[in-house]
């Protein structure tokens, strides 16, 4: 933790001069990773309680993609074990699902649980087109699609604060039918932000919804030498969805939890029918 510390403080220092030197020099080519803290209400049991994510926004002179740090990482070694399967045998079952665990304490696998977030978003700011995609939870490859053209409008203050060593304005829009606060800085002259928000003359470093349901917050800043992920060339083999057939969509895969049994090393077996005993809030409840 000391040593992420002091890497943090270095970057908050050199950040500016790495931005102007990039866009100073003959290639104008920058790229840098914000890393943000998510944190967001769900309820289990009639009760409260908070999730918390990383996210991380990679940017780049054009456009960017925002996505969970911590799936991204772990993305590569869960397509290997899966890229292995052949076979796959659905059950709904509850006594033998019931028998199985009883037998080894426990699933291989647990699908479904928000093991992390994974939707990636892709803004392309030249165009003010945010184009989402997510995968199918049955072989992990990305086969969603949503098209949008929409930038959230803003009213911009004079109140100030200082995030990650940035003096920051503060904004508020009314964005698919919840209230936002934001607080974004001109020290980075970025149009950009966490998920679907950009459209401030700074980059966003927080933003909050005005009911503290959802709280997305800079916690570090990286220079790097690519974006992690790239925007979709080809989307003909993708499933194009509207943003609304993709959020319930969405809201659906959270509703259950899905276990997996491998039986060997080349097959495993799902059982889909058990019912999540948490419940997530949508971020978008509104056009």
């Amino acid at each position: 933790m000391i040593k992420n510390y002091f890497l943090y403080i270095m970057i908050f220092f050199l950040f500016p001069t790495f931005i102007l030197d990039a866009q100073n020099s003959h290639e104008n080519i920058f790229k840098f990773r914000v890393i943000y803290q998510y944190n967001q209400q769900a309820l289990k049991a009639n009760k409260i309680f908070t999730i918390t994510d990383t996210m991380a926004l990679d940017i780049d002179e054009s456009y960017s993609v925002y996505y969970d740090r911590n799936l991204a990482a772990n993305d590569s070694l869960t397509n290997l074990a899966f890229l292995k399967i052949k076979t796959f045998d659905f059950s709904t079952n509850q006594e033998a699902f019931e028998q199985r665990l009883e037998i080894k304490g426990k699933a291989d696998e647990i699908i479904g649980d928000r093991k992390g977030e994974t939707t990636r978003l892709f803004k392309d700011r030249l165009k003010n087109e945010i184009i989402t995609t997510d995968r199918d939870p049955k072989d992990l490859k990305y086969k969603f699609i949503v098209f949008e053209e929409i930038t959230p409008k803003w009213n911009i203050s004079q109140d100030t604060a200082i995030i990650l060593n940035y003096s920051c304005m503060k904004a508020t829009s009314h964005f698919r039918g919840r209230d936002y606060i934001a607080w974004f800085t001109t020290e980075i002259p970025i149009n950009d932000g966490p998920w679907k928000f950009f459209g401030l003359p700074g980059l966003i470093l927080q933003i909050d919804d005005t009911e503290n349901i959802f709280k997305i917050k800079a916690i570090g800043l990286e220079k790097i030498a690519q974006m992690r992920y790239q925007k979709p060339d080809n989307t003909s083999n993708y499933e194009k969805m509207t943003n609304s057939e993709f959020n319930k969509y969405k809201q659906n895969q959270f509703k259950k939890i899905s276990y997996g049994f491998y039986k060997n090393q080349t097959s495993m077996q799902y059982f889909y029918n058990m019912k999540n005993p948490v419940t997530y809030l949508n971020i978008e409840v509104g056009d």
